[in-house]
């Protein structure tokens, strides 16, 4: 087998993982970014729907927004691709945030 071959295959392989990389860090930004954008929103909506005193509606917002964080976490790594994780985060960050600046 020529050498050229070889170096042909060993840059593929290197590409490859490479891409791999770039991908678990996009993941890992929308896991930590997102996640915590789609968690914070998410809070602070549900602390403006709560029917009841304000200090008992903050405080189960931020109980939800931890179990939204680590379903957000689980979703950019099950995601098929990671422009997936990322959408689907970001739409529920802005869902959130636009609910929450709508209400009064």
């Amino acid at each position: 087998m020529p050498s050229s071959a070889k170096s042909g295959t060993a840059r593929s392989s290197t590409a490859r993982a490479s891409a791999a990389r770039l991908d678990v860090l996009s993941r890992l930004l929308a896991a930590v970014a997102g996640g915590y954008l789609a968690a914070t929103a998410v809070a602070m909506a549900v602390a403006a729907l709560w029917p009841g005193p304000r200090a008992e509606g903050v405080m189960a917002a931020t109980l939800l927004s931890f179990a939204l964080y680590a379903g957000a976490v689980m979703w950019a790594f099950a995601a098929r691709r990671a422009r997936s994780a990322w959408f689907g985060l970001l739409a529920v960050a802005a869902a959130g945030a636009l609910l929450a600046r709508l209400l009064p």
